[in-house]
């Protein structure tokens, strides 16, 4: 037997993988296809739309076997590369001479070797996070040469804190009561921002004292920043405020639910009594009131579903309700400042490590990585590290399909040009009819005596913008906002519809 195929992945006879590499590369090929009969270089869907269908047919079909490819020839992961830029070329509308690493960098594709290290712990995490002891995670640690070990002890130093969600919930999810809570104020119609505060905030206090007059009141909040998270709770009553720091940073929502969670635990030891918790976040009482037992916060939200059947066969009766945050209540504001004093609590409190979070430390290792790659493989005498060092351009939308291409052949530096024309055998001269120089893209745009009325146009309606000399890289790099790219493009668009530049290059 010379190959034998397991889960989606063939094994040959010298472990080379270049049978299963040859395989995906050719799915992948046939997707790039698909990709062709969506637009051209002057037509069809816009750059935004074919870099979806990119990332989730062309990017899709190698992800599956990435995490496996650690330790490949120089040859095979060339081969994966190209497979990448193919694709790319099609979507950005440039031709197949522009320079492989360029291409995936000035399209902000995650480079083969960082993708391979992001589906290698993502599939770690994910392991870790459903069983501390899981067998299969064993044998990963037990293989410490092998090369998707070394990757994962390369960042596991880095791994937060957690807790494993428990493998079966201790009650069973349709025999949870529906919990009692209201997402609204009597009196206040349309949306928040709509209302004054003082509306906000008078209707909310008279609607504490009449509807829940009698309840031990009880305000929570979360706080997420890009350092961490933390949850707080307040009860006035009681003079309580208690505040903790999570393990690792999680989404607002998430931070408001353990919020929630921590002082259902804290109700547990009054005696019974009715209480009203108080919470400024929507999305987290309406995660409660779905009873959203699937997705991602699905372990707090059957946590706090459990914890208030509990609550209600001691004796308490919770009621869960909403509140608009920053309108000077009293509670609310105590219990933000809880939250907020709450992440410089030296200890932790360990959370379960969600589908959520995985993305977002993922997403925090990943984009150093990947940006460090793109700016080591533009290469300085390129002229997309002289219009762009920094990669920072982004294409806004509303432009048509030809001119944006046309943007990318410039900024990649294959723009049809007399010079890249004759590079290329399509032409007998690289000299411009006019002035008789190299007619190269520098020269078009900045110094051609043919186009000299069009430019003092762009260069004025550019000036307007801001005071930067007229240069290639004020005329396709990045600008300071996404308004002033916006203009800066349009003022171009109009430069090379003048020319005749949108139909030549």
């Amino acid at each position: 037997v010379k190959f034998h195929r397991f889960l989606g992945v063939i094994l040959d006879r010298n472990l080379s993988w270049r049978r299963h590499i040859d395989f995906i590369i050719s799915k992948a090929q046939r997707w790039g296809n698909v990709i062709r009969h969506f637009a051209g270089v002057r037509w069809g869907c816009t750059e935004r739309d074919l870099l979806v269908l990119h990332k989730t047919l062309v990017r899709g079909s190698l992800l599956y076997s990435l995490p496996v490819l650690h330790g490949i020839s120089a040859t095979s992961e060339h081969k994966l590369r190209c497979t990448l830029a193919r694709s790319l070329r099609t979507c950005l509308g440039v031709p197949r001479s522009a320079e492989t690493r360029m291409v995936i960098a000035d399209a902000g594709e995650i480079p083969i070797d960082v993708l391979r290290r992001r589906e290698t712990i993502r599939h770690y995490l994910r392991l870790l996070a459903h069983h501390r002891r899981h067998p299969l995670v064993q044998k990963l640690r037990r293989r410490k040469n092998s090369k998707l070990s070394l990757c994962v002890t390369a960042t596991s130093g880095n791994i937060p804190d957690f807790t494993v969600a428990p493998t079966a919930p201790s009650v069973a999810p349709w025999t949870l009561p529906s919990p009692s809570l209201s997402t609204h104020i009597p009196g206040l119609l349309g949306p928040k921002s709509q209302i004054p505060v003082s509306v906000l905030k008078q209707s909310t206090l008279e609607m504490m004292d009449t509807k829940y007059r009698g309840r031990t009141a009880l305000f929570t909040d979360g706080s997420s920043t890009s350092d961490g998270s933390s949850a707080a709770f307040v009860i006035p009553e009681e003079s309580l405020s208690c505040g903790f720091r999570l393990s690792h940073r999680t989404s607002s929502t998430s931070a408001e639910l353990y919020a929630i969670l921590l002082s259902l635990k804290s109700v547990s030891k009054y005696p019974p009594r009715s209480w009203v918790i108080y919470t400024d976040s929507k999305s987290a009482l309406q995660c409660v009131g779905t009873m959203g037992i699937r997705g991602s916060l699905a372990p707090v939200v059957v946590s706090i579903l459990t914890a208030l059947k509990v609550l209600g066969e001691q004796g308490h009766r919770v009621t869960l309700q909403w509140v608009p945050g920053h309108t000077g209540i009293q509670g609310n504001e105590e219990a933000d400042l809880a939250a907020a004093a709450a992440h410089r609590i030296s200890r932790a409190l360990p959370i379960i490590l969600s589908n959520g979070d995985r993305r977002s430390y993922l997403s925090a290792l990943v984009s150093p990585l990947a940006r460090q790659q793109w700016l080591h493989d533009i290469t300085q005498w390129s002229l997309l590290h002289a219009v762009d060092p920094s990669l920072s351009f982004r294409m806004p939308g509303g432009f048509p399909r030809s001119f944006t291409t046309l943007l990318r052949r410039l900024r990649l530096n294959v723009a049809f040009t007399p010079a890249f024309r004759a590079k290329l055998g399509y032409s007998n001269t690289a000299l411009c009819l006019a002035c008789r120089t190299p007619a190269t893209i520098p020269h078009i745009i900045e110094d051609c005596e043919r186009y000299t009325c069009e430019r003092r146009v762009l260069r004025r309606q550019l000036e307007l913008l801001d005071h930067r000399p007229f240069s290639l890289s004020k005329v396709l790099g990045p600008w300071s906002s996404p308004e002033h790219q916006c203009r800066a493009l349009r003022s171009l668009f109009v430069f090379m519809q003048a020319t005749g530049l949108l139909e030549e290059l």
